[in-house]
């Protein structure tokens, strides 16, 4: 049973960074057409977790700061976000969204 779900998982989760890497269905058939077909890697930093695609925030909120109360549960659930994703998506967040 389990077996089945994670193969299940993982074909929706490539099809959606399928398309989004293509440009939607239309871009999809453009390239296609053009021969500019753009297969997702597991490993690279455009690849996107399925939770990413429910919840497209990638920033710490800019109104919360070091010594406010709401800093530490933000960052941790910002990093729990950031727990389902590759290791270069979480290094070019970290380094470039992030600045830490």
């Amino acid at each position: 049973m389990c077996m089945p779900m994670v193969m299940m998982g993982r074909t929706i989760q490539n099809l959606v960074n399928f398309l989004r890497l293509n440009g939607g269905f239309c871009g999809l058939l453009r390239n296609i057409i053009r021969v500019k077909v753009v297969i997702p890697d597991r490993k690279a930093a455009t690849y996107l977790s399925f939770i990413r695609f429910t919840d497209t925030r990638m920033g710490l909120d800019s109104n919360i700061e070091r010594g406010n109360p709401m800093y530490y549960p933000a960052v941790s659930i910002m990093a729990s976000r950031a727990a389902y994703n590759n290791a270069a998506y979480n290094q070019a967040l970290i380094e470039g969204q992030w600045k830490v």
